[in-house]
């Protein structure tokens, strides 16, 4: 995958208040067209899947299984770009903190 078009948000109904799912869709919204048309292929997510807990700040991986029970949020959706030029360095820099890589992507 280039790049990133958008991300889908889930949560799992009545599970954790803070806890959400992350994963990106490379293809952007444009992935959902399945939902009206069944004939159309089911959207292409990352190879990664993230959980984020608001109430204490911590990411974990997620097994796909556990992404396949959350619901989708409905989101507005954004490109999402690195902004800092250098990619090949271990951190990326997002709204002024920096973040280790934890892959090639």
């Amino acid at each position: 995958m280039d790049g990133i078009e958008d991300l889908e948000v889930r949560q799992v109904p009545g599970g954790k208040a803070t806890e959400f799912f992350f994963a990106a869709l490379p293809n952007g919204a444009f992935d959902y067209a399945h939902e009206l048309n069944p004939n159309i292929p089911q959207p292409q997510y990352s190879e990664n899947i993230f959980a984020f807990d608001f109430a204490d700040g911590k990411v974990r991986p997620l097994p796909h299984d556990d992404w396949s029970r959350g619901s989708r949020l409905y989101t507005e959706p954004r490109l999402v770009v690195p902004l800092s030029g250098d990619l090949t360095s271990g951190e990326i820099r997002y709204r002024g903190k920096m973040f280790q890589k934890v892959g090639k992507y």
